[in-house]
């Protein structure tokens, strides 16, 4: 009866050692997936940032480009060039848009 009893008590250390291993597994990778997630989030609110800069930056550039295109104009068509350059909307590419999976 004793080794019966025994080896009762062994198979329910174990299966409850397993159970705290497990459940201690699983809160480690919780925790894991949790800060993996907080970073990447923070990564892309950074990356969001840079962005917006880049665009203001690419929309400059573009009524640069526009501005420097009336140097090679007549000097009776150079006034309303610049006006229309004053007056665009440049907006940026879809192919340099970036998109968040969340």
């Amino acid at each position: 009866k004793t080794a019966e009893c025994d080896a009762l008590q062994r198979r329910l250390d174990s299966t409850a050692c397993d159970a705290y291993l497990s459940k201690a597994s699983c809160n480690d990778r919780q925790q894991c997936l949790a800060e993996a997630k907080g970073s990447h989030l923070q990564s892309n609110r950074t990356i969001a940032d840079s962005v917006i800069a880049r665009y203001s930056l690419y929309r400059g550039y573009k009524r640069i480009e526009c501005l420097l295109d009336t140097m090679l104009l007549p000097d009776n068509e150079v006034e309303a060039k610049i006006e229309d350059c004053r007056l665009a909307s440049y907006d940026c590419p879809a192919n340099l848009t970036i998109y968040y999976p969340y």
